[in-house]
Parts: C-alpha cells; structure tokens; sequence
C-alpha cells in the first residue's frame, strides 16, 4: 500500500499520477534543474514522426526498391563497409528497409503488419 500526499505530485512537472515513486524522487525535480536549458534540448528518439508519409505496407513496395541485408555483410563485423553498401545500393534505388512497427499484442502469433 502506498499513502503519499497528492500535493507533493506538484514537484513533478506535468503533475503524473505516479505515487509509487518515492518522496525523494519527486524532490528531486524541484532541487535539480531542469535538462531542457542552458543550451540543452530534449527531442524524441527513432520514430518516423510521419508514418503516413514514410511507412508502407510490404504489398506496396515493389521488390526490386527494398534494401535488404546488404549482399550478406556483417554490420557488426564491417560496420564501415556495411554503411558503404547500403548507401550505394539506396542510389541505386533500394529505398525502402523493412520495418517491424509492431501491432496488438497477440500471445501466439501476429503477423508483422
């Protein structure tokens, strides 16, 4: 059981309704300063921002257009020289890299959408 203060959420900006995190935590959003400033500024991580634009359904790409593993080179072993064939086979019209974007959960199967 927890039991906190529902005032003290205000130290918290945008005010979550996180009451398992402890006092101390929720503190330390007022003594520290904020990460966005001084210069700093917090953007979001991978995600295409405009799915419609950018993602596409397999069906709608010829094959001939998807890049796919490179001619078998290891990025992990040629990182370098992986980057280079990928680049050069994007100039040559391989645009499109397959996509695992995710779906509802299914606890068996679920086809890649």
């Amino acid at each position: 059981m927890y039991t906190v203060d529902p005032a003290s959420f205000w130290q918290v900006p945008g005010s979550p309704f996180a009451y398992w995190v402890s006092e101390r935590i929720r503190r330390l959003f007022t003594e520290l300063p904020p990460f966005e400033g001084e210069g700093r500024m917090v953007r979001v991580g991978l995600q295409t921002s405009d799915d419609f634009r950018f993602v596409r359904a397999w069906w709608e790409i010829e094959p001939g257009k998807i890049l796919d593993g490179a001619n078998g080179l290891d990025w992990r072993e040629e990182p370098t020289a992986f980057q280079a064939c990928c680049r050069r086979r994007t100039f040559e019209g391989k645009r499109w890299v397959p996509f695992a974007k995710g779906g509802e959960y299914s606890p068996y199967y679920a086809d890649l959408p």
